[in-house]
């Protein structure tokens, strides 16, 4: 069915529980709430409503979190502890006993690690559009703490992913590229990627950065990453070393 859209304005701020009792540096704010409701099919062009959640009827709640060294949002680390409406009804869960709720695909952070915005989709098997529901739960950060240095020894012919760290590294091949490493985890938590081959660094040619969406009937989720170019390297043996920023997590509420 085709949806209608409504915005709004909200500022309900909320700070976790930092340690044995302590207030925590990290405040989070509802930011936006869109509400999509279920409108009559066969609706003239130029009528559909100007945004949707996933092309569902339901809400979309957004929140920033500001702070300091934020480096990420952890995926999969949303948990809700209320979802509900005015009558005490829960819609944490559909019909089918799937959650009707999920991270927004798009999380943010800004470079100075100051703030970060994730959004919370809803899509429960209805909607009412004069309501909002009572939503509480958590996410977890990632807080950047020092730096570290990993080293990762490859053959050129890797296809494999490997674990560093927060990431998952692997190799790149286009003709006329070069090499490539690509490494997908938190987003600002690299400081730097060096190549070494027959005892040299390889010239490093830039980055690249990719967001690549997967949908299927079960869910609709994102994946982001990265890829460091280098010049091609004369032996199949590289080294690659990597400067990560040492990352703990840290849960706020909301």
């Amino acid at each position: 069915m085709k949806k209608v859209v409504f915005f709004v304005a909200a500022a309900c701020l909320a700070a976790s529980v930092f340690a044995q009792g302590e207030a925590s540096p990290f405040a989070v704010t509802r930011i936006q709430t869109q509400i999509t409701a279920q409108t009559p099919k066969g609706l003239p062009f130029g009528m559909e409503p100007s945004g949707n959640i996933n092309d569902e009827a339901g809400y979309e709640f957004a929140y920033l979190v500001t702070g300091e060294k934020i480096a990420d949002i952890k995926k999969g680390s949303l948990s809700i502890t209320k979802l509900q409406m005015q009558d005490g009804t829960d819609i944490s869960k559909t019909s089918k006993g799937t959650p009707a709720y999920k991270l927004g695909a798009f999380t943010k952070v800004s470079n100075d690690g100051k703030y970060a915005r994730f959004g919370v989709q809803v899509t429960p098997d209805k909607v009412n559009p004069m309501e909002l529901p009572a939503l509480e739960g958590s996410v977890i950060l990632y807080i950047a703490d020092g730096t570290k240095t990993e080293v990762l020894k490859m053959k050129t012919d890797d296809h494999q992913n490997h674990i560093v760290g927060a990431y998952k590294i692997s190799l790149s091949h286009e003709k006329g590229v070069g090499l490539g490493v690509r490494a997908e985890g938190p987003e600002n938590g690299i400081v730097t990627i060096d190549v070494m081959a027959d005892g040299q660094r390889l010239e490093n040619r830039g980055v690249n950065s990719f967001s690549t969406f997967f949908v299927s009937d079960k869910q609709k989720s994102k994946e982001s990453f990265i890829t460091y170019r280098f010049d091609e390297p004369s032996s199949e043996d590289i080294t690659i070393n990597l400067t990560l920023k040492s990352l703990k997590e840290h849960t706020v509420t909301f």
